[in-house]
């Protein structure tokens, strides 16, 4: 996979601009996410922390270091992106210790991080990017869903900030996907490949859901709730993969959530 020297440029400049604008969260704020809920958004921040930042922190799937080193300019745009995840998995520890947890990320990891940890190892480098992005996917289901449901002022932020950065990760994959199809002659809007993205995101949801239902169950939220928000996103998903959707150019800075929005 190669990519042109316009993708680079683009997305060198959209991490770069997310970088330089990323307001911090009110930790100084007094905590209001109830004591019940706390262990089961504690274990949700810890795999989430460690599945994107404090885990490997970088491509594990065969061969990617040296499809990495082929291209220098989409090796600089992943270096960009992953920094931008570590810094996730920043925000996800300080929510940790806001709700009294300060073991390491990794001390009690559920079942599904395991399993995706060997996904990626075992797969090809772009299919590990696609499973990343799948899992990105995931993530927002439950940002979206804890925005809406606690008002906790500092997990808002957390939550608002991750949503911004990873409308973007949505946007660069699809970018990039689009890329190697046109590289390889084959149509990424078919409508075999918008079932099989269908398919793989409702299975990230389902991981995400058996893992830590308990979490949304506290919030009164039933698995209908859950996969109604996972289609939701899906098919939004689906949408930035269509040929004559424009990327972001530079969305760095927070949108203004209101309740009528979310």
């Amino acid at each position: 996979m190669s990519v042109s020297p316009s993708f680079t440029t683009q997305w060198i400049a959209h991490f770069q601009c997310n970088a330089e604008h990323r307001p911090t969260p009110r930790w100084h704020t007094t905590c209001r996410i109830p004591g019940t809920i706390q262990p089961a958004l504690r274990r949700w921040a810890q795999d989430l922390e460690y599945a994107i930042g404090h885990g490997p922190g970088r491509l594990i799937s065969r061969h990617a270091t040296s499809c990495l080193a082929r291209d220098p300019d989409l090796a600089q745009v992943i270096e960009a992106w992953l920094a931008e995840e570590k810094s996730h998995a920043d925000l996800l520890r300080q929510l940790r210790l806001r709700c009294g947890d300060a073991s390491s990320p990794a001390a009690a990891v559920s079942w599904t991080l395991p399993l995706f940890l060997f996904m990626r190892r075992v797969v090809a480098f772009e299919q590990e990017l696609q499973i990343l992005s799948l899992s990105e996917l995931a993530g927002s289901v439950s940002c979206w869903l804890l925005l809406r449901h606690l008002p906790d002022p500092a997990l808002r932020d957390v939550c608002t900030l991750m949503l911004r950065d990873g409308r973007g990760h949505l946007a660069f994959h699809a970018e990039l996907l689009r890329q190697r199809a046109q590289q390889e002659r084959h149509a990424v809007g078919s409508s075999d490949h918008q079932r099989r993205i269908q398919l793989a995101g409702l299975g990230a949801a389902a991981a995400l859901w058996f893992a830590h239902r308990g979490l949304f169950q506290s919030l009164n939220l039933s698995a209908s709730d859950f996969f109604s928000e996972a289609r939701h996103q899906i098919r939004q998903h689906l949408r930035r993969l269509q040929p004559d959707v424009t990327p972001p150019r530079h969305p760095a800075h927070l949108p203004e959530w209101t309740l009528s929005e979310v």
